[in-house]
């Protein structure tokens, strides 16, 4: 197994190997890394004591080994404070989500993957380069789009490719917090009803259904060009 080089910055060890792309763009990682976290402490009004330690893989593979089920994976987090994540020239699966996923677990860890990946989702905005927005406009515009209420459901989420669950769920999350706002999203957050449903009705006054209807018309009210739709049958056939 191949030995790390540490490098640290403010809130952050880095572990990369000698010789590899991560290792010849590390200050540029440190500034990008930084700023994203940054913000993420800011928007989720956190402050973060310890460092998280960044370990940055040559492949899908080692993510995957370091993961434990050997499965090629692009990044993921371990409690309580370290992400593996590959960087290459072909993938670089830096920039906010796996931080949003960790530090969240600061505030709560909803029992709904949708809640969870959703707000990491927001904070990305894109899925390969494509607006989440675009991506419920497209599974809309196809007869393809899989209801809210069944997507905050585990047992179904994972039932679907994660280019059709992932920006779903960032979209939805950044039509609440947009509508709602951010002090109401992380009061949500932070509930522990028995159901998805009781949460939103607590505190946002309507059950999922009608929220998710009120999302569909404002999304609605944007058309996907024909360029941007070509682009999405082509990530989709590269999947």
């Amino acid at each position: 197994m191949m030995k790390w080089l540490v490098n640290e910055s403010d809130h952050y060890v880095f572990h990369v190997h000698a010789g590899s792309l991560a290792q010849k763009d590390i200050e540029e990682i440190m500034e990008y890394q930084e700023h994203c976290l940054k913000y993420v402490l800011q928007v989720l009004r956190l402050e973060l004591e310890e460092k998280i330690h960044y370990f940055l893989c040559d492949s899908l593979d080692e993510v995957g080994m370091y993961y434990g089920d050997y499965v090629p994976c692009s990044s993921f987090f371990r409690d309580p404070f370290e992400i593996y994540a590959v960087y290459s020239r072909k993938q670089k699966a830096i920039g906010f989500h796996q931080d949003v996923l960790l530090l969240a677990n600061l505030i709560n860890r909803p029992n709904a993957v949708a809640i969870r990946e959703g707000l990491a989702m927001f904070f990305n905005k894109k899925w390969f380069g494509v607006h989440n927005f675009e991506w419920v406009l497209y599974w809309l515009e196809n007869d393809q789009y899989v209801s809210l209420q069944r997507l905050m459901k585990d047992e179904y989420f994972y039932d679907y490719p994660p280019y059709l669950t992932y920006p779903v769920v960032g979209a939805f999350t950044q039509y609440l917090i947009m509508t709602y706002g951010m002090d109401k999203y992380l009061s949500f957050y932070r509930l522990n009803e028995s159901t998805v449903n009781k949460r939103f009705k607590e505190m946002y006054g309507e059950g999922i259904k009608t929220i998710e209807k009120e999302f569909l018309d404002y999304v609605r009210l944007f058309k996907l060009d024909y360029a941007m739709k070509e682009r999405i049958i082509e990530l989709i056939s590269e999947m």
